[in-house]
């Protein structure tokens, strides 16, 4: 709070007006300055009492300012009768139950605030969750998240919810938000056209570099990945939402910088990631992470699909998860002698998308289909391409197999703007 004024002013305010550029620097400045004088008033306090708070005794021992357990050391003490004063009791503008650090409740602060902040001992740049969601899942400005992970902030932080068992179970890590978020903010501007300072871009390049690596999995089960979603799987996810932006190779270009970063032990296996990620979008394949399928900022919003379903849905895709995973192999096979070779990795990428694929798009319009499989097909809406409105056998006119470049790429665009215009 500000000490000395009418109205009480919070973090929360603090990071409001930071937003809006409605608090000058000078005036941030005054309000950390003040706000760690009450923290220390309350640690000095706590420090007389430490048999009441006897928990905290490390952390009240520590140079640190009082910041992520300053509600529970305010509640400990009034808890044993001992007196805090107004000028000690900690207010961040949340519940007053909360147990929340300074980063958590600013919003992708300016780097300049942070350092201030952390000079003057507000060091708690992480948490476990049973405190709330750690700064870096809530973290989307590129130049923020690599100070947090330069102060000591932990990718591999495994995220857990307070009450869901199910959303438990899904083990997703703080890189797995680092990764998904990013694109809800930087890389959009970018793929839009915005203006983006080359300092934020080449943030966001070193942001990829630290985190692409994290091969932590969580525990869905989904023919999209072989043992789980991977933090660099939700990246391709959130990509795989806005395909008609994503899916362009020049775009995939802008990833250059940052796989040319990371060890190359790794880039054969985020190659074949990719690979089968996208190869299941191509396919059609039914997702079965979670009933809605990605994360947000609330921890674990989104539930597990019961097993049961799951299996019953794999079931009816067996044949198209059969051709993923044979697609899967031939890329792995094409790769096996290449796969430290970014260049190469490359060339690879691009022959397989724009040769092989469509080819075997091309085979399951239905002519590589058992008979049975087809009649199934049929019954549940599906028409051959092939087919004319005048019910022509297949086979009697040359067969029509659709566009054949991947789905949202320029070329898949030019296609089907020349068929229109050939119709009219």
């Amino acid at each position: 709070m500000l000490l000395g004024a009418v109205q009480v002013v919070t973090i929360k305010d603090l990071s409001h007006d930071v937003d809006r550029c409605t608090i000058s620097t000078r005036g941030w400045r005054l309000f950390i300055s003040e706000l760690r004088a009450s923290r220390q008033r309350l640690k000095e306090l706590a420090s007389r009492h430490i048999w009441a708070v006897q928990k905290y005794s490390d952390y009240l021992c520590s140079d640190q300012t009082l910041d992520l357990h300053a509600q529970a050391v305010y509640k400990g003490l009034i808890s044993h009768g001992i007196e805090v004063p107004v000028e000690a009791i900690p207010v961040d503008g949340y519940s007053a139950g909360d147990c929340r650090t300074v980063y958590q409740i600013l919003h992708n602060p300016q780097v300049r605030l942070c350092e201030l902040l952390f000079n003057l001992g507000f060091q708690d740049v992480d948490n476990d969750t049973q405190h709330g969601s750690p700064p870096l899942c809530n973290a989307t400005n590129p130049d923020y998240i690599n100070w947090l992970l330069d102060r000591g902030a932990d990718l591999k932080r495994r995220i857990q919810s307070c009450g869901d068992e199910q959303s438990q179970a899904r083990g997703i890590s703080t890189a797995h938000y680092v990764l998904y978020n990013l694109f809800q903010d930087s890389f959009d501007q970018m793929i839009e056209g915005d203006m983006v300072p080359s300092n934020h871009y080449h943030g966001f390049v070193e942001v990829l570099i630290k985190a692409l690596p994290v091969s932590l999995a969580d525990s869905c089960v989904c023919a999209c990945s072989t043992d789980g979603c991977t933090p660099f799987l939700y990246m391709m996810h959130k990509m795989a939402r806005d395909r008609h932006r994503f899916i362009e190779e020049s775009v995939r270009l802008d990833f250059r910088r940052a796989f040319e970063g990371i060890s190359t032990d790794n880039l054969a296996s985020l190659y074949l990631a990719a690979m089968r990620a996208e190869a299941f979008i191509a396919l059609g394949i039914t997702h079965t992470c979670c009933k809605e399928h990605g994360i947000s900022n609330a921890l674990q919003a989104y539930p597990m699909i019961d097993r049961d379903e799951i299996d019953e849905i794999q079931e009816e895709e067996s044949r198209l998860i059969e051709v993923l995973d044979d697609m899967v192999e031939e890329f792995q096979a094409r790769i096996a002698h290449i796969s430290h070779d970014l260049e190469a990795l490359e060339a690879c990428w691009k022959d397989f998308w724009t040769c092989r694929v469509p080819q075997i798009l091309g085979e399951l319009e239905g002519g590589q289909l058992t008979a049975s499989e087809r009649l199934s097909a049929e019954q549940i809406g599906v028409v051959w391409e092939s087919q004319s409105e005048s019910d022509e056998v297949p086979g009697d006119s040359e067969e029509i197999l659709g566009n054949p470049h991947p789905e949202g790429t320029v070329d898949w665009f030019d296609y089907e703007l020349k068929s229109i215009v050939g119709d009219i």
